[in-house]
């Protein structure tokens, strides 16, 4: 049968994170959220003229988003089903192409979405692994002369950023098991493991590991 995306959402609240926790899930790894700044707060069009990185996400997953994403999953499934009438696609293949939540929609049909957010975490990742591995020891460390981010908060965001992956890993696993044709998602678990690569090893559930700028490779942990 068809993979039931309902099972991996929270009863409780109707906030956007719990109707949609990959949603929730993919804005709270904002890299704007873990930044701080030397002197003023900038705009974040200055941020993004330093740091393109924070572009893909900012596009697709600002504050209040979600209706523009429920607007787009409501106009697919419209064309899903004027195509069912139409008699162009099987019932069977109608259900396979609808989608009842927008983590479903995002996952199906916008997965290229999810791997440019998730190379724009890798490609921040790359930036700053290399500062600390000059000082792993600095409680923070400048990426230019306005923006710099502290230890704190960097800890803070492999954590963040791991709970994302574990999340798309579970949903992938979920959905293989369950459609009986699977979704190609290649190139989105290859960005899944190229982004857990940077961060796993400064998540919380990595501390029993050797640091990355110590190893020089991620550890089998």
């Amino acid at each position: 049968g068809a993979f039931n995306f309902h099972d991996m959402h929270s009863p409780k609240g109707r906030s956007s994170s719990n109707r949609s926790p990959l949603y929730g899930k993919v804005r709270r790894v904002s890299i704007l959220k873990f930044l701080s700044y030397g002197k003023e707060r900038l705009r974040v069009s200055q941020t993004a003229s330093f740091l393109p990185q924070i572009r893909p996400l900012m596009k697709h997953f600002r504050r209040n988003m979600m209706a523009n994403w429920e607007q787009q999953m409501n106009e697919h499934n419209r064309i899903v089903s004027r195509g069912n009438r139409m008699k162009l696609c099987s019932p069977f293949k109608m259900k396979a192409l609808r989608c009842s939540t927008v983590d479903e929609y995002i996952f199906k049909f916008h997965s290229h979405t999810l791997v440019a957010v998730l190379d724009s975490l890798s490609e921040f990742a790359e930036i700053v692994v290399s500062l600390i591995s000059e000082d792993q020891l600095a409680p923070s460390w400048w990426i230019n002369n306005d923006l710099l981010i502290h230890r704190e908060h960097w800890e803070k965001m492999s954590n963040s950023v791991m709970a994302l992956v574990h999340f798309l890993t579970r949903i992938d696993k979920i959905s293989r098991r369950e459609t009986e044709s699977s979704l190609d998602q290649g190139a989105l678990m290859k960005s899944v493991h190229r982004v857990s690569s940077h961060y796993s090893i400064f998540s919380r559930s990595q501390e029993q590991c050797v640091t990355a700028s110590r190893s020089g490779s991620v550890p089998h942990c």
